[in-house]
C-alpha cells in the first residue's frame, strides 16, 4: 500500500507543483462544471506535430511522447466519444470521493492490482478497492476539482480493446494520460489517477 500511494504521491506532486506555480493558470473551481468535449483530428500523427515541445517538457533531444501518439489507431469518432464520455464520468465520481463508484469504473486488472499491493495493511478493511481508492482521491481532491472543471480531451488512441487517453488541463502545462480497457462492451479506467506523457 505504501508503494502504491508513494507512486500515486509523486505522480501528482509534479501536477500539483505546475497546478500553484503558474498564477496565469485558474486555481480549483467547485463549480463541478464540465468543460464541452474536443474536437479530435482524424488525421494519424505526423513526426512534424509529435515533438517534445508539444508538451513543454525539459528534454527536447528525445522523441519519447511517440509512445502515446503513436499507439495503436486513432479511435472512431463513436469509440472516441464513449471512452471521452467514460473519462467525464470517471473524473466526475473521483472529486465526489467516492471510492465504490470509481472502483465499479476501474479495470478488473486495477482492481486486483490496488488489492494486492495494498497487502501489507492489517487492517483488512483497508484492503478492499473501496477504501484504497477513496483514500488516493481525497490526497488529491484539489487537483482533481481543478482538473475536472477545465478537462480537455486532446486525442484518443486505441488498439485491441486497450485506450490511450490524452488530456490538458489549464492547471498544468503538460499533457495528461490516462489508460483505458474495454470490459463487456464497458470502458473503464486502467489507472485511478491519470499520469504525464514521457
Amino acid at each position: 500500500m505504501k508503494s502504491l500511494l508513494t507512486l500515486a504521491a509523486l505522480g501528482w506532486l509534479g501536477f500539483a507543483v505546475a497546478a500553484c506555480a503558474s498564477s496565469t493558470r485558474s486555481g480549483p473551481t467547485t463549480s463541478g462544471a464540465i468543460a464541452p468535449a474536443a474536437t479530435r483530428s482524424s488525421a494519424p500523427p505526423s513526426s512534424a506535430t509529435v515533438k517534445d515541445s508539444n508538451d513543454l517538457d525539459d528534454d527536447a533531444a528525445g522523441d519519447d511522447d511517440r509512445l502515446v501518439v503513436a499507439y495503436g489507431h486513432n479511435a472512431s469518432p463513436d469509440e472516441a466519444r464513449a471512452i471521452e464520455d467514460a473519462v467525464r464520468r470517471y473524473y466526475a465520481v473521483a472529486v465526489r470521493d467516492n471510492g465504490t463508484k470509481a472502483c465499479s469504473m476501474l479495470a478488473s486488472t486495477a482492481v486486483e492490482a490496488l488489492v494486492e499491493e495494498s497487502g501489507d495493511s492489517t487492517d483488512p478493511s483497508a484492503r478492499t478497492c473501496s477504501a484504497i481508492v477513496s483514500k488516493l482521491l481525497r490526497l488529491h481532491h484539489r487537483q482533481l476539482v481543478a482538473a475536472l472543471g477545465t478537462l480537455k480531451v486532446t486525442m484518443v488512441r486505441v488498439q485491441a480493446g486497450i485506450g490511450l487517453v490524452v488530456m490538458r488541463f489549464a492547471t498544468t502545462p503538460e499533457p495528461r494520460k490516462i489508460p483505458v480497457r474495454r470490459e463487456a462492451g464497458v470502458w473503464k479506467m486502467k489507472d485511478v489517477l491519470d499520469s504525464g506523457m514521457p
